[in-house]
């Protein structure tokens, strides 16, 4: 029974965060599937995936019938996610758990990393001589002329 409870719990939590920021889930879920229910990181990575399918296309429908759905640039992406995600599976089962914790891990590390920076306004833009970070550009469009945050 708490293992039902617990399990519905980081759902529902999974759900809300995925919603709200726009994550897959598998940023909580695999350390949930790793810590809480002990399962090793290939079952771990797998079933995130699994949990993702139904969490990601209601996420998106939601998105879509409110407008925020770049459907261009979803299909682009769509096409090397989909060939990304057949190399990356196929490469998961050949590296050893530990190797794909510590690689997790340290994307995890880099992504978070950079949008800290760029929720202060030093976005990886500043350092490639790309100008303004998408922080930067999100606060002046949505400030009317003359205002600043």
């Amino acid at each position: 029974m708490q293992q039902i409870i617990i399990g519905i719990a980081a759902g529902l939590a999974t759900g809300i965060i995925s919603g709200l920021v726009g994550i897959g889930g598998g940023v909580l879920l695999v350390p949930i599937l790793l810590y809480v229910f002990r399962a090793d990181m290939h079952t771990a990575a797998g079933t995130s995936l699994a949990i993702i399918i139904p969490t990601a296309l209601s996420g998106a429908i939601s998105h879509f019938s409110r407008g925020s759905v770049d459907l261009r640039l979803a299909l682009l992406l769509t096409v090397g996610a989909i060939a990304g995600a057949l190399v990356g599976t196929w490469l998961g089962h050949a590296l050893p758990a530990v190797t794909l914790k510590r690689i997790f891990s340290v994307i995890l590390l880099i992504v978070s990393f950079t949008i800290l920076l760029d929720s202060y306004g030093i976005g990886v833009g500043k350092f490639l001589g790309r100008g303004d970070s998408p922080a930067q550009q999100v606060s002046v469009a949505h400030d009317g002329p003359g205002e600043e945050r």
